[in-house]
Parts: C-alpha cells; sequence; structure tokens
C-alpha cells in the first residue's frame, strides 16, 4: 500500500518509475506466493477481504479454485509487467538481489506449480496455463534458483537453526520411512541429508516413524543444514524439471519427455547437493530409478524422487505426496483426534486455527459446513484422488 500511494504522486525520474513498478510487481508476486500456501494448507481462506481490517474484520472466505485462477492471473500481469532493463530493490532484495529477469521466472514457474496442481479437477485450463507460464519463461538452470539469505546472527537466521542448534533440543530425527527408501536406492545424497550411524560406518539409521526414539541411537540431520546461515529455499531448478516431467507424463505438449525432465530432476537435486558426477551417472543407471525400468506408474516414479528431492521443503515435499499420491506413506500408532475422531490417514489439510472461532465465527462455520468438517481429512479443492 505504501509504495501504490508513493505510485500516485511519485514525481521522480522515468527510470525511477519503472523501477518502482518493478518493486510493485515483485511484491504482487510474494503476495501471490503467500496465498498459494494458505490455500494448499486450509483450502477456502479469506482473500477478497483480506488485510484490511477496518473495513472487513470478519472477512469472508473465498473459493479456493477462484482464488487459485485470481492469483495465476495476478502472476501473469506481474510477470508481464517487470521491466527487465531497470533495477527493482536492489541490495535490498534478499532473493534474487533486485534481478527482475529472475522474480520473472520465478513468477512463471510458480504458475506451472499451481496449473500442475489443478490438472486434476481442470485438465483443460492446467494444461493451458503449463504452456502459458513455459513460453513466458520459467526457471532452466539452478542459476535461477530462489533461494532466501539468512544471517549468522539471531533473529535473522534460518528457522532451522533455531529449533535443531539454539533451542538446545536434541530430539529431532530422520525417519525411517525416508532414510530406509534412500538405502534401497543407495541414494548418494544421505552422506548431506544426514550423518551416520554408527559414526564412520558409512551407513544410516532413522528413527521409527510416529514413535518414540531414542536420539542417539540413529542417524540425526546432516551439520549443513543446521547452519545458522543455511539458505532458505522457495523454488529449485529441481522442482519445476519434476513439474514438466509430471506435465509430460500427464500429455500436455511440453517439450521434452517424462523420462528426460525426470532425469533433469535428479540430477539438478543432485548437483545441488554436492553429488560428484560419476555418482549421479550411477544412480540414474540403476534400473530401480531409470525413468524406463523404475516400478510403478508414472506418478509414483515422479512422486517418490521428487518427495526424496524435496527432502528440506517439508510443505512442497507434502504438496507432492497429495496431488501423486506416492509414496505410499503410514499414519502413525498413535495420533490425536480432530474434528472426525481419530486420525486414521495421512492429513490433507490443516484444520482452520481456533482463533478464527473467537474472532471470525460466522464466516468459518461457513467454510466448514462447505468442505464438511474442519477434520485434517478433507481434501483441498485440487486434492481429486
Amino acid at each position: 500500500n505504501l509504495l501504490l500511494e508513493e505510485k500516485a504522486s511519485f514525481v521522480g525520474s522515468a527510470e525511477e518509475a519503472k523501477a518502482l513498478d518493478n518493486k510493485i510487481a515483485i511484491i504482487d508476486i510474494l503476495s501471490a506466493y503467500a496465498y498459494v500456501i494458505l490455500v494448499d494448507t486450509f483450502g477456502d481462506i479469506p482473500y477478497t477481504e483480506s488485510l484490511d481490517i477496518i473495513k472487513y474484520p470478519q472477512p469472508k472466505y473465498d473459493d479456493a479454485k477462484t482464488i487459485y485462477m485470481d492469483l495465476i492471473a495476478k502472476l501473469t500481469t506481474a510477470s508481464h509487467s517487470l521491466d527487465k532493463s531497470n533495477g527493482s530493490f536492489d541490495s535490498a532484495d534478499l532473493v534474487y538481489h533486485g534481478n527482475t529477469a529472475k522474480w520473472a521466472k520465478f513468477a512463471n514457474s510458480l504458475r506451472l506449480r499451481m496449473a500442475i496442481n489443478m490438472a486434476d479437477v481442470d485438465a483443460t485450463y492446467a494444461s493451458a496455463q503449463v504452456l502459458s507460464a513455459i513460453a513466458d519463461g520459467v526457471i532452466t538452470s539452478s542459476a535461477d534458483s530462489a533461494y532466501l539469505v539468512y544471517t549468522p546472527n539471531q533473529p535473522n537466521t534460518n528457522p532451522l537453526y533455531v529449533d535443531l542448534v539454539a533451542s538446545g533440543r536434541n530430539d529431532f530425527l530422520p525417519a525411517d520411512t525416508f532414510v530406509n527408501k534412500m538405502n534401497a536406492l543407495s541414494d548418494p545424497r544421505r552422506a548431506t541429508y544426514f550423518t551416520e550411524y554408527p559414526v564412520g560406518s558409512g551407513t544410516y539409521k532413522g528413527g521409527v516413524y510416529g514413535v518414540l526414539n531414542t536420539y542417539a541411537n540413529f542417524s540425526h540431520v546432516s551439520e549443513t543444514i543446521k547452519e545458522p546461515e543455511y539458505p532458505g529455499v522457495l523454488f529449485t531448478y529441481s522442482e519445476v524439471e519434476f513439474l514438466l516431467a509430471e506435465a509430460a507424463a500427464r500429455g500436455m505438449a511440453v517439450a521434452g519427455t517424462p523420462a528426460s525432465h525426470y532425469t533433469a530432476a535428479i540430477t539438478a537435486s543432485m548437483t545441488d547437493w554436492g553429488v560428484a558426477a560419476a555418482d549421479i551417472t550411477t544412480y540414474l543407471a540403476r534400473p530401480d530409478v531409470a525413468y524406463a525400468t523404475a516400478t510403478g506408474t508414472w506418478q509414483q516414479k515422479i512422486g517418490t524422487q521428487s518427495w526424496i528431492a524435496l527432502y528440506n521443503r517439508g510443505f512442497e515435499a507434502w504438496t507432492s505426496y497429495r496431488r501423486l499420491d506416492y509414496p505410499v506413506l503410514n499414519v502413525p500408532p498413535v495420533t490425536y483426534e480432530d474434528a472426525d475422531g481419530p486420525i486414521k490417514v495421512v492429513p490433507r489439510r490443516y484444520s482452520y486455527p481456533g482463533a478464527e472461532e473467537t474472532l471470525n465465527s460466522t464466516n468459518l462455520k461457513a467454510a466448514v459446513s462447505k468442505i464438511g468438517s474442519n477434520g485434517t481429512s478433507k481434501r483441498i479443492f485440487w486434492d481429486k484422488f
């Protein structure tokens, strides 16, 4: 709002005016990114009446699919409006350092992800948006990936450092469901994902999923991820290639094949994690990894490898799992109850927060009535299967 007010009374040079427009476009892109996460978390959310507490102290909940389509339109407009020959936030931009060309690729890649999410509920629209995003230019190399830079000192360190180190807690373990899968594939990323157990053994052991474990008896999260300056990940080239593999597998008219994009996605992930080229080649040649011979449907092949590559991006790994239904995950043996009673499936959404019952009860009840309950077993609109 402040930038819009500045624009309304702007008196600077033409170059400064373009930089101001670029700033507004980047804010629109990041705003869309935030709203997408909210929709993918809860489903219907306040949107058209949100962020104006004076006018709308109790905002209505908007339809999630309608929000998605509006956000895709806004991302398209923002991407097209960016003047790539001019600056923006420059050094104050902690992601792309003012590089508007990269912000355009980020916006288009987000459109790609959103369109793929919608493929099972509106295939025609999804395909059109996928092709439009690609034509406008998505992330095409790791140099275009989006990372948020943190500082070595609190409170501006990576939140992982706060949880894993500064908290003084030693009770976070990688789960055996994940570690066992990587062990079965002899995945060379294990050395950068986890510590060895026992130390120096060259082996990795995950804690038993969903139960209490003794911290000292298992592999831990790697020291690399615990660094205070370890960057936060917003979007990577690897994820884009997995999305393109999925688009090709769904029959969308993208260049390349499911296999070529799948291979590029795994290669990009491993390169990002510092895996040697020879080890990448060996891994890709495994019959249980190679696209032509790996077990299962395209959903299983792409879903499993995407899940592994998204190790440090839990939310997007969850989104990929919900969309593709792979890998098959276990419900913890001990769970709590939600609005539907004991949880018997891997959660498909978050319940709306309790504060909404107090602050926005009428609109909350309407949203809950629409989906049937506030339980975690209910599906986001794009999670059709």
